[in-house]
């Protein structure tokens, strides 16, 4: 996150719900509260990624970033081809783990066990989203995530999926949101 604020300074920035919120509230930097948008009420998967598409269309001449996780554009990946037919250039930066993380953490809190619907691979959505007409990369390596690479791709006007891969294991919210669950269930 931080790699992409330093890369992106100027943009307005659209988080989806799941893991990659908080690290998004927690480590990117925004001078403005006008640039940071995430619907939290509800905590609906692929709301992020709508605001960043409607965004962009209300303001194309804004770099606009819709940060989401694997699971909330695997909902929405439609969307992508939207974009490039439309020549909606937003920025999907896209924290893939092959697993729904804070909705495995829940599984785990409440019933001890994952369902056996659960995702258990890394999907390739920079394959998919160039299937679409985005422009996409696999980011594997922090040093991976250049500014002037990143901003190379954002320039040419079309949709950009970044699929950054992160490790599962890594959690910023289980604890905190595991006894959360714990107490509403039990009530």
């Amino acid at each position: 996150v931080s790699a992409l604020s330093e890369a992106f300074p100027e943009a307005t920035w659209c988080s989806d719900i799941g893991e990659h919120l908080s690290m998004a509230l927690h480590y990117l930097r925004v001078d403005s509260p006008s640039r940071f948008h995430a619907m939290a009420g509800f905590g609906s998967m692929g709301s992020g990624i709508g605001a960043a598409i409607g965004i962009k269309v209300a303001r194309p001449d804004q770099t606009v970033v819709a940060i989401c996780g694997d699971g909330g554009l695997a909902m929405y990946a439609g969307e992508i081809l939207t974009c490039a037919e439309n020549g909606i250039g937003v920025i999907f930066a896209v924290f893939n783990d092959g697993c729904w993380n804070m909705i495995e953490h829940g599984f785990r809190t409440v019933y001890g066990r994952l369902p056996p619907s659960m995702p258990s691979r890394v999907a390739d959505l920079a394959a998919v989203a160039r299937g679409f007409g985005a422009l996409a990369t696999t980011i594997e390596k922090p040093e991976q995530l250049r500014s002037d690479a990143l901003r190379e791709l954002a320039r040419a006007g079309q949709p950009v999926v970044l699929d950054i891969r992160i490790d599962a294991s890594e959690s910023f919210t289980a604890e905190g949101r595991a006894a959360a669950i714990r107490h509403f269930a039990s009530t």
